[in-house]
């Protein structure tokens, strides 16, 4: 773990706040978030209506509409993110990639647009792109930024466990239900690689840097096969 001259009192959250369906992210069609106060006869669980505590039940989609982290059991059922995160805290590198245009207009990451270069004990893998603002938080029928599987072989071959995106999936929004990047990142083919996870739709401020981090991966304890999660970042001093 790089721990010498970690900036710990100077957190940089990567997540979407979970808001009430407002100015949230919104993928897949997938219906926003809702809040509703618990009732019960004449019992209603909010302060505004006369409770003495607020007392609300949440629905939400992680997938849909947040930051999120999930696990090989999203392409396997039966398999949750409980199981399959060892620990929180992780040596992390943050990298800068180009986009290729498909001569259908597609925008993909290939292997030629990242620069494979990161320190050997790097777990973590956080990837920004360019034009990913342009979708404004809506991305719906946009068919947004995805990995080529090849390029998820290459990040494979250089030890990356866990992978950060701010796009809401690795894939293609339709692709016929393929999923070649999350097949290849969890290796379906061969052993599973049952330890890795994948954090989608995440928020990186203007200002940050490229470069080396302590990546703190907060998720729910929740039998899911994804949790909302809020990947924290820690800077190191040079």
């Amino acid at each position: 773990m790089w721990t010498e001259n970690v900036c710990w009192d100077q957190p940089i959250d990567l997540s979407f706040p979970i808001k009430d369906g407002v100015n949230i992210p919104e993928c897949f069609g997938a219906a926003p978030p809702r809040f509703d106060p618990f009732t019960s006869g004449n019992y209603i669980g909010s302060i505004e209506k006369g409770s003495p505590v607020n007392f609300f039940n949440i629905h939400i989609n992680p997938h849909g509409t947040t930051t999120h982290t999930e696990c090989y059991g999203h392409i396997h059922n039966g398999h949750y993110l409980t199981n399959c995160i060892e620990k929180f805290l992780y040596n992390a590198y943050l990298i800068d990639a180009g986009l290729t245009q498909n001569e259908n207009g597609d925008q993909v990451v290939m292997p030629e647009d990242i620069d494979a270069i990161w320190p050997e004990d790097t777990e973590a893998l956080i990837v920004r792109t360019p034009k990913i603002k342009a979708y404004d938080g809506q991305f719906t029928e946009k068919n947004p930024v995805y990995f080529h599987a090849s390029t998820i072989d290459l990040v494979n071959k250089n030890g990356i466990e866990h992978i950060l995106v701010e796009w809401p999936s690795l894939d293609k929004e339709e692709d016929g239900g393929k999923l070649l990047a999350h097949h290849a990142f969890w290796n379906i083919d061969g052993e599973w690689q049952k330890h890795k996870t994948i954090t989608e739709l995440i928020r990186l401020p203007e200002n940050i840097q490229a470069g080396k981090y302590v990546l703190n991966l907060q998720v729910l304890a929740i039998d899911l096969d994804v949790s909302p999660s809020r990947p924290v970042l820690y800077a190191i001093k040079p």
